[in-house]
């Protein structure tokens, strides 16, 4: 599975241990060749932008993006991390693209693996799976 959080973008694979390689190959067949086509972005902005239409009418959710907007003026802090109707509705599969090339870069890439697993087995299946990354240089960390 995947999600985003306030400040990470987070890729999870949980399986049995039986099941890791085949797990493992899938999360780095698709971490190598996403699918960044037309209709998967279509798809994805008309759900986004139906989330974004229920979360108009949600007080909580209004008055926190408020009051973010408020303290963090000026910052990508002050903006709903789900965008609003226009940003996701001006979204071109080519910002996609750079997104992710700019961001899915292996010297952002924290892995966590856990169970029984020796190290050197944990550090081998980590090297294939984001082999395919990008290398870039490590970008500096802004401060809000």
């Amino acid at each position: 599975s995947a999600n985003a959080g306030g400040e990470t973008f987070v890729f999870e694979l949980s399986c049995l241990k039986e099941h890791f390689a085949e797990g493992l190959e899938a999360l780095g067949s698709l971490l190598s060749d996403p699918n960044l086509s037309q209709e998967a972005l279509d798809q994805v902005k008309t759900v986004t932008l139906g989330e974004i239409q229920r979360k108009s009418t949600d007080f909580d959710y209004v008055a926190g993006v408020t009051l973010k907007s408020l303290l963090f003026n000026k910052t990508v802090l002050a903006q709903s991390a789900i965008g609003t109707e226009e940003s996701v509705g001006s979204l071109e599969l080519d910002d996609v693209k750079a997104f992710v090339d700019e961001h899915i870069v292996m010297s952002r890439a924290i892995c966590v693996l856990g169970g029984d697993i020796s190290k050197e087995e944990a550090t081998e299946s980590v090297q294939n799976a984001i082999k395919g990354f990008n290398i870039v240089e490590q970008a500096d960390i802004r401060n809000f």
